[in-house]
């Protein structure tokens, strides 16, 4: 039989073979075989499971009492330590490393070599499965242990599961909006005098970056802030009287999950209620516009956080735009109620352009999100744009975005009317840049521009005002 000794060290790979490698070499070395001949018999009967003479006599010497052949005794075998810990490959030991919100996990020894829930691999470590989530794939180790059984360990990262998750993006938003509504500053659908049929109002809208969280605060605080600047702007509305006004959408409506790392750790909405949200703010000044003018004209235009992305890398056209996206569904909508919404019309640049221009009261308004050009090389690009024939090439105003810092400046004059071009750089909607910030020591207050084409003037600078 085979007696597993008090001083038994489990590094004797035989006492921890299976019952039946074990009771065959005992049997074996009782009918009196070579442990040369026993090491042969068991390394081919039991193939993978291979071991060399030495083994066998170290075993059968130290861990086995073998009864002789005389005996008519028969017993059966008791083991030592069936099935020990497994030792898994150097770097590959189990741990947990935990820092904050997130961490590194390296699971013990598993038998299931296809593993998708690792659920159970957390628990082990006291982790909460409904506080942490699995961030990618994980990477896998296999071996073979003492008794031939695959063996595999897996490594793999995790996350603090984010507030998003949770939020009940309507209900939040119809709080906010309420409470901006008990405090509007102004009723715009109150009567007002004879709208001005040669003056156009113009209203960029610019790098909302919905479900971005930063120094200025979460979803919340940019809805309260984005509401605010509507009722601003109904005030500014009243007061200019425009028959006209264009709604430009600049870009980075969504602040997305493939720019950088970082996003996966500080956005506290997922991208489908980014989405949402940003879409639901779009629609709250598209229709307030609507309402307050004889004719509205909605453009936008594509940019960098709003691409389709896979990680880093910008797939298909540019007008595979989640921006882009979200005005095309407001379009659809308001064609089924045109009697609020008929007078709304919708322009967009063409499938492989990035820039967009509208005519208005004689001049050109042009618009580009502006990420292909650093902000000192934008007068530049701009004129290469004019040399290329681009979209913007005939524009009298070039507004931009994407570098979150107000700017107007003169730059050039039109050949067509012989007035003033002008180049405008439009502020933040965002929570705040705060890499730039730390990065440059600049940062920039977050606001809502508009300002007036006149059919007379051009445009009007003294209407030019951030809300």
């Amino acid at each position: 039989m085979t007696n597993t000794l008090t001083n038994y060290e489990p590094q004797c790979r035989t006492c921890n073979a299976p019952e039946e490698i074990q009771n065959y070499m005992v049997v074996l070395r009782s009918n009196d075989e070579t442990y040369n001949d026993i090491s042969t018999k068991v390394s081919s009967k039991y193939y993978p499971f291979v071991i060399s003479p030495d083994a066998v006599s170290n075993h059968l010497r130290k861990h086995a009492l073998v009864l002789d052949s005389t005996t008519d005794t028969t017993v059966t075998p008791l083991l030592g330590v069936v099935n020990p810990p497994a030792k898994p490959p150097k770097g590959w030991e189990a741990q947990l490393e935990l820092d904050g919100d997130t961490g590194t996990v390296t699971s013990t020894p598993q038998t299931d070599g296809k593993l998708s829930d690792f659920s159970g691999i957390l628990e082990e470590f006291s982790i909460d499965p409904e506080e942490f989530e699995v961030v990618g794939s994980a990477r896998i180790s296999k071996w073979q242990s003492a008794s031939g059984a695959w063996l595999t360990s897996y490594t793999f990262e995790i996350q603090k599961k984010t507030s998003g998750e949770t939020v009940d993006l309507p209900s939040l938003f119809t709080e906010v909006k309420a409470a901006a509504d008990r405090r509007a500053i102004i009723n715009y659908t109150t009567p007002v005098p004879q709208k001005k049929s040669n003056r156009t109002l113009i209203v960029p809208f610019s790098d909302l970056q919905a479900g971005k969280v930063g120094s200025r605060g979460d979803s919340q605080a940019l809805m309260e802030r984005v509401l605010e600047k509507k009722e601003r702007l109904a005030y500014y509305i009243a007061e200019q009287n425009c028959s006209e006004a264009v709604f430009l959408d600049g870009g980075d409506v969504v602040e997305s999950f493939e720019n950088t790392a970082q996003q996966g750790f500080t956005n506290d909405l997922s991208i489908m209620q980014q989405l949402d949200l940003a879409g639901t703010l779009e629609q709250e000044f598209i229709t307030l516009l609507a309402e307050t003018h004889d004719k509205v004209i909605v453009g936008g235009v594509p940019s960098n956080h709003a691409a389709w992305r896979k990680g880093k890398d910008v797939l298909g056209r540019p007008s595979d735009d989640w921006g882009l996206f979200l005005l095309k569904q407001i379009q659809k909508a308001y064609k089924l109620a045109p009697e609020a919404y008929g007078h709304v019309e919708f322009q967009f640049p063409g499938e492989w352009e990035k820039s967009l221009n509208i005519p208005v009261q004689g001049l050109d308004i042009g618009l580009v999100h502006g990420e292909d050009s650093s902000l000192a090389q934008m007068e530049n690009w701009w004129a290469k744009q004019v040399h290329g024939n681009s979209p913007i090439a005939e524009s009298d105003i070039l507004i931009t975005a994407h570098y979150h810092t107000l700017g107007l400046k003169p730059s050039g004059r039109s050949r067509k009317n012989g007035k003033q071009k002008y180049w405008i750089a439009t502020p933040t909607l965002d929570n705040g840049s705060d890499w730039w910030a730390n990065k440059s020591g600049s940062d920039s207050d977050p606001g809502l521009m508009a300002f007036v084409i006149d059919s007379e003037i051009g445009f009007d600078l003294q209407s030019f005002t951030v809300l």
